[in-house]
């Protein structure tokens, strides 16, 4: 759907996994102080409206932690197929629980030259398994300069219509405050973790981006 101010509406469902470990994956007994073993299995589903100069996204997430995350079987045949060790403290676990959550996310692009942009993006995610509120900023170098967005984890991956038809360079930094990180904070099987998600998190970020095609019919 082409939208009045530079864009194309699209929806979108991801099907995702995430699994946590703590720092010493060879503990059979997890440290109280370390964030727990544990799995997120969710879906996730929105809209987007994607374009030269934008991007926002607003979508909706539901998920689970526990064993019926499946988070054990999935790094344990990973393991498997890779030849390494497998974690032992899987049954010190993310205790089960639903989660949802709601992500609002925007972002702009502003030209600075004929081959550099700055790309500025803030979002909101509020839900009972994390909540936080982050604010971002990016400097692209490159022929193939179109679109806003900027590198994502893969829970954040959402389509686009638009991309860099050659290569592009970025560096950039992203900020986050977070009230509630349930991933982090537990609560889980055999004991209580002491552990506390940050507050404020501040992460830097680079790479190099190339795009084979701009269209595919």
């Amino acid at each position: 759907i082409r939208c009045a101010r530079d864009g194309e509406a699209l929806g979108f469902v991801t099907l995702g996994q995430n699994l946590y470990t703590q720092a010493d994956r060879r503990r059979e007994v997890p440290q109280p102080g370390d964030r727990p073993v544990g799995g997120w299995l969710y879906l996730r589903g929105g809209g987007v409206v994607d374009g030269s100069r934008r991007h926002d996204l607003v979508a909706f997430e539901i998920g689970l932690t526990g064993p019926g995350a499946q988070g054990k079987r999935a790094q344990d045949a990973m393991h498997d197929f890779l030849g390494v060790d497998r974690v032992p403290a899987w049954r010190y676990q993310l205790r089960p629980r639903t989660g949802v959550a709601l992500r609002v996310q925007s972002a702009r692009r502003f030209r600075l030259g004929e081959h550099s942009d700055m790309v500025a993006e803030g979002r909101l995610q509020l839900g009972n398994v994390d909540t936080h509120v982050g604010a971002g900023v990016g400097l692209r170098f490159g022929p193939a300069l179109d679109g806003a967005r900027l590198p994502a984890e893969a829970r954040d991956a959402a389509p686009g219509v638009r991309g860099p038809a050659r290569w592009h360079a970025v560096i950039g930094m992203r900020a986050k405050a977070v009230a509630w990180d349930g991933l982090v904070e537990g609560p889980a099987y055999g004991y209580s973790p002491t552990v506390r998600a940050r507050p404020f998190v501040l992460e830097a970020f680079a790479g190099l981006a190339w795009r084979l095609r701009r269209n595919l019919d």
